[in-house]
């Protein structure tokens, strides 16, 4: 069971839609978490990770750096550094970087 992960030990995965882009895993079942998920996502400018999605636990982005347009069902909001956003179970959401930097988030996600 892991208790620390540092940001150069931590599993790091490609994004589907982003070349460049990619997320870097902190909190999972790997360091014995049954219920929470943590990862940051950096994505290139004018880029997404993947397509919008939904899923049955609430989640939770917080945005590090960089702009971003983050759509629920069919209504968008602009995100940066220092906000966050909720998303309820079950609503179709996505994520978009909007800037010219890259979009570097934190998502949380309960799956309870």
């Amino acid at each position: 069971m892991k208790y620390l992960v540092t940001w150069e030990g931590a599993e790091t995965r490609r994004h589907a839609d982003d070349s460049k882009g990619f997320s870097k895993t902190f909190v999972d079942e790997s360091c014995g978490a049954k219920h929470l998920h943590i990862h940051v996502s950096v994505t290139s400018p004018e880029a997404r990770a993947h397509p919008p999605h939904k899923h049955d636990g609430e989640e939770a982005f917080y945005v590090l750096d960089g702009v971003g347009e983050v759509t629920i069902e069919n209504e968008s909001f602009k995100v940066e550094a220092g906000s966050s956003m909720f998303l309820p179970p079950g609503e179709p959401h996505g994520i978009r970087n909007i800037g010219n930097t890259p979009l570097k988030y934190m998502v949380i996600i309960c799956r309870c």
